[in-house]
């Protein structure tokens, strides 16, 4: 029988569903605030984005920073009489 797409056949009373639908898992993107098809191709494609580079880079940017000014609190902190 010749396939029709997403499983479905051609019967002899018209097209036959073999299978379920069934949707492709995805995966959120935590830098990129985005969801993205859960395989290998298309992450590796995503984070290979100049977007993507940039939004990592300015979130280890704002993490350094934070810990930066958190030492610097601790340190006065420590001075105060």
């Amino acid at each position: 029988m010749p396939q029709l797409g997403l499983g479905a056949t051609r019967g002899a009373a018209g097209p036959v569903m073999e299978d379920y639908w069934k949707s492709q898992p995805k995966k959120f993107c935590d830098y990129y605030k985005c969801w993205r098809v859960d395989n290998r191709p298309s992450i590796e494609l995503h984070a290979r984005g100049k977007n993507h580079k940039e939004n990592v880079a300015k979130r280890i940017s704002e993490i350094k920073q934070k810990s930066l000014d958190t030492e610097a609190a601790m340190l006065q902190w420590r001075q105060l009489p």
